[in-house]
Order: C-alpha cells, then sequence, then structure tokens
C-alpha cells in the first residue's frame, strides 16, 4: 500500500518536468523544492522503504497519502518570490492527489494574490488575471465560495493600482468577472426537514460584486449594472438572517452621488427595508393566531407560521397567496412546488380545518367578484364588510379569512413598499415634521393630489439630504439568535436601525405613493382633446413630473428647456397649434433620452453577456436562437425597469397621450374648431351654488339671478341646492357640439353635480322610488324677464309620475307637475300656450269645476296624458330618458336666447347678442304640493309709498308653482295686508293666512338689505307648507328706483269719469290711448292714429307677449300681478300698465273685450291710471304731478 501511494505520488506529480517546463516562471533556486517533493525523494523514499521490515516503522518513516500531500501543500513556502508560488500552487491544484486540499490551497492563493500581482510586470498582469479566471472557471462547481473570495482581492488588487497610477486594469476586470457568471438563488425549495434550500454562494457573490463596486467608489459601473441584471433576470433570495440591511448602509456610506440613480435602481431589488428582524410583532402574533384556532391541527396553516417564524424571507409573500387561493378552489397543484412531501401528503380537503374555509372563501371572491389575488389587496375596512355579509356561524373561520388577509398585508408591507398608511408610517421617523404629516394625512383624506404631492417631495427632498451626508452613518443592531427545538431550525431576532438606510427605504415608499398620486392627477386631466386650460394643465403636471425625477436622481436639460418654452407659450396669443405639437414632439423626444440613457444603454452590454449565461444550462441555441433570446428577454427586463422606475413609465404615457390627442384634433377636426378647442376651458362651463369658485363667480359667467342665488346660498339663505351651466357653454357651444370629447366631458361633469345635488337631497335622479325633480332655467348678465324658456319638473316621465302618484298627499301634485313639463316641452318645440289650455278647458268643462285645483288627481293624470297625446298629434317625441330629457332640457334653455322674444328684448332695451345666456339647474321646490303650498313674487319696498326701510309687496297663489306668477298665468293675491287696504279688495292675503311664513320672508328681505347690503329687491318664492322652514327663495334683484320722478294724473275727478274697471296699477302714471289686441292692431293704429297712444289689452301677460309689450305705450291684462315677468318688463320700459283686472273678459278670435257692461273694439278709446289701478271709457285730460316716488324694477 505504502509503495503503491510512493508510485501513485511520483506518477501524478512530476515536478521535475514541471519546472523545466515554466524555466521562464523559475528563474530562481528550485534546489530545495526539488530535494522536498522531487524525483530524488521519491526515489530516497522507495529505496527506504525496500529496507523496512517492521510495521511500525513503516508507519513512522514513511509518509502517508494526506502526509504526502500536506508537503507538496508546505513546499510553497520554499518558492522565494510570490509569482513562483502561485504558478506552484495552481499546478498543485491540478494534481489529482491534492482534490482533497484544494479549499486549504485556494485559501494560499488569495492569501498570496496581492504579493504576486506586485511582481508582475504592467503588461503580464492581464494575462495573469486571465489565468485565473481560467483556473476559477474550473473550480466554481466546488469551491464556488473561495473563488469569490479570490476575485474580491484580485478586484481590489486591480483598483489599487488604477488608484497608485500603475496600471488601469478596471475595466478589463468587470469584462472577465461579468462574462464568469453570476451565481443566482438557483431553485429554492423546501426540504423534508421545512429548511429552505438555496444556492450558498447567491448572497455571497452579491456582497462580494458589492464591495468591489464600493471600494472602486462607483468607477466599476458596468459591474453594477451587471448585477442588476442578473438579480432581475435570475432572480434574488435574501432572508432575514442574512442582514442585508448592513450591506445597504456600506452602500449608502460610499460615494454614490455620482451614479445616485443606478443606485436606487439596485437597492430597490434588496426587499430588505424593514427595522424588525425574523418573525416580530403583528406578524408572529397574527400567525400564531391563526395556527392556534385549530390547536395546529391544520397542516398547511401549521406549515405557513413555522415558515414565517423561521425562514423569514420575501417568498412568504407568495406563500400565503398561494395557501389563500387553495381555500378558494382547492387546487392542491399550486402548493405542490412550495411544500414537503409530509405536509403536502396530511393535507385533507374533507377536514373541519379546509371544508368551511373553502366555502366561505368561494363565497368572499363571489360577494366581491373578484380573484383571491384582489380580495386580499382589499383593505381591511372593506374585507370586513364583506366577511359580515357571508351567512352565519362559522366565526372562527371568519377570523382565519381575516387572519390570513393581515399576514399577507403585513408581509407585502415588510417585504415590498406597498404601505397601508404612509403618514402612520412616517410618525416612526423623528426627522419627519409630525405637523407636516398631519398637514399629508389631511391632504390624502380630501384628495387633494396637489398639497400631497408637495409634501411628499419635500419629505423625500429632507430623505436624499440624509442619504447623501458625506458622514458616515453608524447602525444600532440589537440582534440574538433562537433555535426552534420542534424542527432544529436556527432563526434570527432583533432590530437594525441605521439613519441612511431607513431613509432609503422610505424614500422608496415615498415613490410609490407619490407615482399613485401622479396617476391621479393625470387621471384627472381629459386628454381626448387638447384646449389651453389643458396645456396649462400639463404644464403644472410636467413641472411635478420634473420635479420628482431631480428628486430621483434624473435631469435633462433639454427637457428643462422645452418645460420652459411650454410656460412662456401659454402666455402668447398668438403661438400657433401646430407650434405646440412641437413642444410636445421635443419633450418626447427628451424622455426618450432619458429611457436609453438611465435605462437602455446602460444595460445593452451586460444584457447580451448575461443572457446567454442564464439561459444556455436549459438548452443549446444557435447563433441565430441566442440573439432572439437576448433580444426577447432584454425587452422583458427594460418594460420591468422602466416599470418600476419612478415616475418613467406615467411621464411616458402621458406624453404620448397629449400627441395621441393633438394628432387626432389634426387629423380629425377643421382648424376653426381647433382654434375654438384651443380656447376652451372647462374649469369655467360649470359651477355648484354652494361652493366658491374663483374661476367664474361673476355675473358674466352666472349671470345675473344665478350669481345673486350663489352668493346667498353661501350665505345660508334658504336657496334649493344646485348647479350653473355657466355663460362659456353659450360661447362654446359650436365647438362643445362638434368635438365628441368636449360634449361628453360636459355630460360628465352635469352627472357629477347631479350627485351633488342627490347628496343633499337625499334623492335620486331618475329613481321611481324617491326621484330628484329639477328646474331648469335661464340667466343672463342682464335681466331678461320672461324673455327665455324655463323648464320645470324635469325628471319626470310615465313611470316616475305613477309612482310619485302613489305616495301619500302627492297625486294630485305629481300629475300636475308632469302635464306642467310636457307643456314646456311642447311650447319649447313651437305648439302655443292656447292648444293646451284648450285641453285643461275642455277637462274643466267635463268635470264641471271653475278652477284647475278644483280637478281630482285622475282627472289631472287625465289632463297629462291628453297633453302628451297632444304632442305626439304635433309629431313631438317626449324623452322618456331621465338623463337626455335634462339634456335637452338644458339645451332649449339656451337655445332661446335665440329665440323671437328673446331678440325683441334685447333690441329694445339694446343689449349685446353676445351676452349669452346661463342655465340654471336646481331641485324642485314644489309649490303645487298641497293646498297650503304657494308660490310668490314679493318687493322689498312698495313702490306705492314714499317710506324707505322694508316694506313687503307683491302677489302670491296657492297650489302652484312659481312660473305661474311670473309668466302672469294666474289671478293673484296680495302680500300684504297694506296692500288689499289700499286696493280696497276683500282679498286675503299671505300676510293672514301663512303669517309665519310672511315673517319669514319679511326676515329674509330684513337680512338681505340690513345685513347684507342690498338695494332694495325683487323676490322670488315658493313654499311647500305653512311651515317657515319649507320656505325657499328662488330668485332676487334689484328694483331699479327711480327718486321723486314727475307723473301724469287725470285732472277731472273720479266720479266724473266713467269707471269700467279695477286693477293693480303698474308705473305710477295715467294714459290716454286707443284698444289694440295685437301686433296687427298696433300697427294701424299708429298709422291711423300717428299722434295717440296704444294700449295693448290682453287676457294675461304671458312671456310671449313682450315682443307686443315693446311696441305698446300702455298694457291691461285681466290676470297676473304687479310682479309678472311682462309687468315688470312694461314698467322697466316706461310703459303705464293695469294688471290683474279681474272683470275684463277678451275675446281675442272677435277682437272684443268687456269690462263689467262696457264693450270695447280696436281702436276704442280708453285710459288707464298706473297708480290707482282705474280703467275708464274713453280719454281725459292729464297734468304732471310730482306727488310720490316711482320704482322701476
Amino acid at each position: 500500500m505504502y509503495v503503491e501511494n510512493i508510485h501513485f505520488w511520483e506518477n501524478t506529480s512530476k515536478i521535475d518536468s514541471w519546472l523545466k517546463q515554466e524555466n521562464d516562471i523559475f528563474k530562481g533556486d528550485s534546489s530545495s523544492l526539488l530535494k522536498t517533493v522531487g524525483h530524488k525523494w521519491f526515489a530516497r523514499l522507495s529505496k527506504q522503504i525496500k529496507n523496512i521490515d517492521k510495521w511500525q516503522d513503516l508507519v513512522e518513516k514513511i509518509p502517508d497519502y494526506d502526509q504526502i500531500a500536506e508537503r507538496f501543500a508546505d513546499s510553497a513556502d520554499l518558492l522565494s518570490s510570490f509569482i513562483e508560488k502561485f504558478h506552484y500552487i495552481f499546478y498543485l491544484m491540478q494534481m489529482e492527489g491534492m482534490q482533497a486540499h484544494r479549499e486549504r490551497l485556494i485559501w494560499k492563493l488569495n492569501k498570496m494574490l496581492s504579493q504576486t500581482i506586485d511582481e508582475l510586470e504592467n503588461e503580464q498582469i492581464r494575462s495573469f488575471i486571465e489565468t485565473v479566471f481560467r483556473f476559477a472557471q474550473e473550480l466554481r462547481a466546488e469551491h464556488g465560495s473561495s473563488i469569490l473570495d479570490m476575485f474580491l482581492t484580485i478586484g481590489k488588487k486591480t483598483i489599487d493600482l488604477k488608484k497608485e497610477a500603475k496600471a488601469d486594469l478596471v475595466s478589463y476586470y468587470e469584462n472577465k468577472l461579468i462574462d464568469f457568471g453570476f451565481e443566482t438563488p438557483g431553485m429554492v425549495y423546501v426540504n423534508e426537514d421545512w429548511q429552505l434550500s438555496v444556492n450558498e454562494n447567491h448572497i455571497k457573490n452579491i456582497r462580494v460584486w458589492l464591495d468591489l463596486i464600493e471600494y472602486s467608489e462607483m468607477e466599476m459601473e458596468k459591474l453594477l449594472s451587471a448585477l442588476i441584471v442578473n438579480l432581475r433576470i435570475g432572480g434574488i433570495f435574501i432572508s432575514d438572517t442574512d442582514l442585508f440591511q448592513r450591506e445597504i448602509t456600506k452602500i449608502l456610506n460610499s460615494n454614490i452621488a455620482p451614479f445616485y440613480k443606478k443606485v436606487k435602481q439596485l437597492t430597490r431589488i434588496f426587499p430588505v427595508y424593514f427595522n424588525e428582524i425574523g418573525a416580530e410583532g403583528d406578524i408572529r402574533k397574527v400567525t400564531t393566531t391563526i395556527d392556534e384556532v385549530y390547536h395546529r391541527e391544520d397542516k398547511l396553516v401549521h406549515f405557513l407560521r413555522k415558515q414565517v417564524h423561521t425562514e423569514s424571507n420575501d417568498t412568504l409573500i407568495e406563500l400565503t397567496l398561494k395557501v389563500f387561493k387553495f381555500w378558494c378552489d382547492g387546487n392542491l397543484e399550486i402548493l405542490k412546488p412550495v411544500l414537503p412531501k409530509n405536509v403536502f401528503n396530511a393535507i385533507d380537503k374533507k377536514s373541519k380545518c379546509y371544508a368551511p374555509i373553502h366555502k366561505m372563501a368561494v363565497a368572499l371572491c363571489r360577494l366581491n367578484n373578484s380573484t383571491p389575488e384582489e380580495v386580499l389587496a382589499l383593505d381591511s375596512n372593506t374585507l370586513n364588510q364583506l366577511i359580515d355579509q357571508l351567512p352565519e356561524g362559522h366565526s372562527i373561520d371568519k377570523e382565519r379569512l381575516r387572519d390570513i388577509h393581515l399576514l399577507y398585508t403585513f408581509l407585502k408591507e415588510k417585504y415590498s413598499f406597498e404601505t397601508v398608511d404612509i403618514t402612520e408610517l412616517l410618525t416612526r421617523f423623528p426627522y419627519i415634521d409630525d405637523k407636516e404629516i398631519k398637514k399629508l394625512r389631511k391632504a390624502l383624506q380630501e384628495n387633494d393630489f396637489e398639497t400631497s404631492l408637495k409634501l411628499i417631495y419635500s419629505f423625500m427632498n429632507q430623505l436624499k439630504s440624509i442619504i447623501f451626508n458625506p458622514e458616515p452613518s453608524q447602525s444600532w443592531e440589537n440582534i440574538y439568535h433562537k433555535r426552534h427545538i420542534a424542527i432544529g431550525i436556527p432563526s434570527m431576532y432583533g432590530v437594525y436601525r441605521e439613519t441612511k438606510f431607513e431613509a432609503l427605504g422610505l424614500t422608496f415608499r415615498l415613490e410609490n405613493v407619490a407615482t399613485r398620486l401622479m396617476e391621479k392627477v393625470v387621471e384627472g386631466i381629459n386628454l381626448n382633446y387638447i384646449s389651453a386650460k389643458t396645456l396649462n394643465d400639463i404644464y403644472f403636471i410636467l413641472e411635478y413630473f420634473r420635479e420628482g425625477l431631480e428628486l430621483d436622481g434624473i435631469t435633462n436639460q433639454s427637457f428643462n428647456a422645452n418645460l420652459r418654452m411650454l410656460k412662456y407659450s401659454l402666455s402668447s396669443q398668438s403661438f400657433s397649434f401646430d407650434q405646440y405639437v412641437n413642444i410636445f414632439q421635443f419633450i418626447a423626444e427628451d424622455v426618450k433620452r432619458v429611457l436609453i440613457k438611465y435605462f437602455l444603454k446602460t444595460y445593452e452590454i451586460p444584457l447580451r453577456t448575461i443572457i446567454p449565461q442564464l439561459f444556455n444550462g436549459t438548452k443549446e441555441y444557435s447563433d441565430r436562437e441566442t440573439v432572439q433570446l437576448v433580444n426577447k428577454e432584454s425587452e422583458k427586463f427594460y418594460r420591468d425597469v422602466i416599470a418600476e422606475a419612478f415616475l418613467m413609465q406615467p411621464l411616458d404615457n402621458f406624453i404620448s397621450s397629449i400627441l395621441e390627442s393633438l394628432r387626432q384634433m389634426t387629423d380629425n377636426l377643421p382648424v376653426e374648431t381647433i382654434s375654438e378647442v384651443m380656447s376652451y376651458n372647462s374649469n369655467l362651463i360649470i359651477t355648484r351654488l354652494l361652493k366658491p369658485n374663483k374661476f367664474v363667480d361673476n355675473q358674466v359667467f352666472l349671470g345675473s339671478k344665478a350669481y345673486h342665488l350663489k352668493n346667498l346660498r353661501m350665505a345660508g339663505f334658504p336657496i334649493p341646492p344646485g348647479f350653473v351651466l355657466t355663460t362659456e357653454i353659450f360661447r362654446r357651444r359650436k365647438a362643445i357640439l362638434g368635438h365628441p370629447e368636449l360634449k361628453k366631458e360636459m355630460h360628465d361633469l352635469i352627472r357629477k353635480h347631479l350627485r351633488y345635488i342627490e347628496r343633499g337631497s337625499g334623492k335620486q335622479f331618475g329613481n321611481p322610488d324617491n326621484p330628484l325633480l329639477l328646474s331648469v332655467r335661464s340667466g343672463s348678465a342682464i335681466s331678461m324677464p320672461g324673455a327665455m324658456d324655463t323648464f320645470l319638473n324635469v325628471g319626470m316621465n310615465d313611470e316616475i309620475t305613477d309612482s310619485l302618484s302613489k305616495k301619500p298627499g302627492l297625486a294630485w301634485s305629481a300629475w300636475d307637475s308632469y302635464r306642467r313639463l310636457l307643456q314646456s316641452w311642447g311650447m319649447a318645440y313651437g305648439l302655443s300656450r292656447d292648444e293646451f289650455d284648450e285641453v285643461m278647458d275642455r277637462f274643466k268643462v267635463e268635470y264641471k269645476v271653475g278652477q284647475k285645483a278644483e280637478l281630482s288627481p285622475e282627472a289631472m293624470r287625465k289632463i297629462a296624458f291628453a297633453y302628451k297625446q297632444t304632442l305626439k298629434d304635433n309629431h313631438i317625441l317626449f324623452e322618456e330618458d331621465i338623463f337626455r330629457q335634462l339634456l335637452a332640457t338644458i339645451n332649449f334653455v339656451f337655445d332661446s336666447w335665440s329665440s323671437d322674444r328673446a331678440k325683441a328684448y334685447r333690441e329694445h332695451l339694446e343689449i349685446a347678442d353676445e351676452w349669452g345666456t346661463a342655465v340654471i339647474v336646481q331641485r324642485m321646490v314644489f309649490g303645487n304640493l298641497q293646498k297650503n303650498s304657494g308660490t310668490g313674487v314679493v318687493f322689498t319696498q312698495n313702490p306705492k309709498k314714499k317710506k324707505h326701510g322694508v316694506n313687503l309687496y307683491g302677489d302670491f297663489t296657492l297650489q302652484s308653482q312659481g312660473e305661474d306668477i311670473v309668466a302672469g298665468l294666474v289671478k293673484p293675491l296680495p302680500v300684504s295686508n297694506n296692500q288689499r287696504t289700499n286696493m280696497n279688495g276683500e282679498e286675503t292675503t299671505l300676510q293672514e293666512l301663512f303669517p309665519e311664513i310672511y315673517q319669514r320672508i319679511y326676515e329674509i328681505a330684513s337680512n338681505l338689505i340690513e345685513e347684507h347690503g342690498y338695494s332694495p329687491q325683487e323676490i322670488e318664492f315658493t313654499f311647500e307648507s305653512g311651515n317657515p322652514d319649507d320656505l325657499y327663495i328662488l330668485q332676487t334683484r334689484d328694483l331699479d328706483m327711480a327718486i321723486s320722478q314727475a307723473v301724469t294724473v287725470f285732472s277731472k275727478s273720479v266720479d266724473k269719469m266713467i269707471l269700467t274697471g279695477r286693477g293693480i296699477g303698474i308705473g305710477g302714471s295715467a294714459l290716454n290711448g286707443r284698444v289694440a289686441f295685437d301686433l296687427d292692431d298696433i300697427a294701424q293704429l299708429r298709422k291711423k292714429y300717428p299722434e295717440e297712444s296704444v294700449i295693448l289689452v290682453r287676457p294675461d301677460t304671458v312671456p310671449d307677449d313682450i315682443a307686443m309689450i315693446f311696441e305698446t305705450d300702455g298694457l291691461l291684462t285681466g290676470k297676473g300681478g304687479a310682479t309678472s315677468h311682462a309687468a315688470v318688463t312694461a314698467v322697466r320700459l316706461g310703459i303705464t300698465s293695469v294688471v290683474n283686472c279681474t272683470s275684463l273678459d277678451v275675446d281675442e278670435e272677435s277682437k272684443t273685450c268687456r269690462l263689467n257692461e262696457y264693450l270695447f273694439n280696436v281702436g276704442d278709446k280708453i285710459a288707464i291710471d298706473g297708480n290707482l289701478g282705474n280703467v275708464y271709457k274713453g280719454n281725459y285730460p292729464m297734468e304732471k304731478e310730482q306727488n310720490y316716488n316711482e320704482f322701476r324694477y
């Protein structure tokens, strides 16, 4: 045996021959080495062994196998130079007999590497490094850890050589190291002892490369890129017990400033940004709870618990998800790769540990119509609400559902950058101001994205200053080790704290929050079209992107310059659409350059090297297939890197969407429409009555009516909730109607504002069981009473009206409201009021009633459907779809600005056509709700008296809606008792019937005049009952007063005049004239009696009569009060009027009228007194008198 041993070593070593071959290296004296392990030494041993005849002498004098191996290893010290020693050890490692001693030899090699390189000439070092790598390739499978130590030593030496200006081999060494390959984690699995199996050299390889990168002061940028590529494509596995937090601290304490962006790309990959090492706190508590409820009988959950407690790492997220998926679908195959066989085989789907939880998990997914992943991603409140909806019983399993959700949430928060509550997390760090955290919490709760972003950016800036602090930071550790007795697995627990490490982790989490906020900001801007307002919004959003990117270490001067160009272009009215297209093309190019510089170019070469290394082990690839593989995997890599990069993908998508929208506009819209769209601003088109809006809160945009309503509602007055579609829509209707996206946006804004009214009223638009009904009214900057359309009760159709009529006490008012809407709809299409009046009169005759209020609910229902039939007979389609109905009424109101009566009004009052109208949409208030409901108009000062202060004067009517009064369709009652006394009438008054309503109106009027500084007002009101809380103000406007003006009066006494009737005098003056019934009469009389006045006689003062009022000198009506639109318009024009002359009966067909027993024909002489309200037959002498104030309103 000893003889064979000697022969083996002599034949496999052949030191003498090898030394002769390497004589260019071994130039010194090698005799000592040959004497020790050369041929002569082996010959001496062979001779000596022949003379030994005792076993004891053999053992003592002749070396055995291991002793000879040690002799070879020790003999390296006999050589004089490190180069000779290195090559000698290198030769020994290739000897068959030295395999068991390779680890020791590598250790020796590593110790002498630095000195060896020092002995080499510069031109020899490259070759030497090549030799080392070739040697390492042969040994990597069995001695990977030692090889990594050698790489670290030689790498640091090459860096030192450059620092000492002796040789620049860093790039060459980097390339060799990258080409050598990287230790991936391999297949990570759990063995039968419940321990994880993973490539133990993986974490060491990461540390070695990091050491070199740090030692080179970030000069080894290619190695940094290669490390990122390897970890992203080859995978990463880090356990809590690796305490990798220390490595992050080392990185941050090195010179990272020039490469901050790439350092962040690397450090983001590591799942280590937590302070608690191991399963501590909430994670330990929840896993213990979920296991103990079934007394550890559920083997799967027990295994999950032990893995969490002992093998703390980010794979636990996936394991938890797979356990929940199994609960949901019962598919054991998804668990097979992650479970030991003994656990897998112990799972029983019929057991109490599985069957009940399976049913509940399935029900939970169905309730939310979600996948298992989506269920686990729910917030706790939503999940608990869903669990509460599950069937009664199984409280333990409900708790298990909550527990696994909590575990998943805790693990995600620990190992990823998902944060349940970022503000709560911020409170853990002393360098973030508590006041600022509270501001952020408030901003996030209120969806104030701008304030939230500003605060987050300020926090990130603070954190960046901590990270870049040149002073090395010190860590604080409290780590202890434990062995789990039951399964014999060692684990680590404790805390790691260090400021820079914590600042970086918090930065990543804040970036996640900021990215989501930026996405919400971008979602909030409508990029389906581009306008000046959009461009302004885009600029501010791009500024947020720029600031965020600079915080992330990305600066691009071209991007900044183009952003400034966009900013200054917004202040120029002459900047063209095509120029804006160019600017965003430039910005798109800037984004591409950033992507290339920071995310594409830097990885291009490493990817070509590393992808084949990682994938060639699976199969052999041809050159063509390798190129295809590299391209495919590179694309995935780039996509993932850009997706995870802070703000880059949202920015790229944002710019692409802008350009796409601009191109769509270029391709699809005429130049003039583009110009209209570009000047369009959606911030100016709609506003709530309750919320201030600095852009539109003026009479130009809101119109006079809405402007005052909004001021009053915000001041707390009883104004029905609603919103205003501003005059900007009127001005931009061509662009809105010509661009589908503008139209859709406006519709979406209307829906959004409808929801505000729904929330405020507790009703729902279009819901038959609880319908919200609306009024849709006009409102110009310059008051034009009665000149445009109004729609009440919008939101009704057959179904909704029928449902509403079945509610107690609402039958009559429901059908009355519906027939009003139908009438307004028909009149908007050109039908006359008379056509509907004929229907109403027919039913009054049929049911033998004199007043509409006397009709039964059933009769009102029939009238409503008769109105609807009138529409059908005239080929008018009534819109049953509630939202389209609302849109139609809004359009009708806008169109009514161009109606004949509105044009006539503007022409006579010299009002510019360009003013346009706003549209006011409000919740309906029902003056026709019941018999003690009503509506009216009141002046805060009595036009008949000189007395200043609040003296209510006006009209009201019962069981009617506001339009009845202002349109002059009813014979009103006086508001105040003073009116009744002055008119010598017997009518009852609002003050008498509803004293509380009257008092509330008086208080409102006093408040307006005395507290809010309003001049005397004309107030339109409605009350739904006698309760003052049910009183609402529908409109208010100024009374235009001319103080102490002279008026005309009759010089004869009344008893010497032929009195034919009485009404309400308007305007204050007396007037002689001739009777006219329409425009033709007025024209003929003007021609026949050019020097005489014409007095228009009408049954009522409907808005359609306004054109005639402009042409007449006086007005006499049978219905309508002093506050009707027509009467107000007449006085505004200085036309003397008598309204509500109840004895007047007009026959429009025969063109005659009767006042008591007196008959008047066209051209007959008539006289009216605008002060006393008297009507006389004939004409009488008049004189000027200055004895009271005249109010013009």
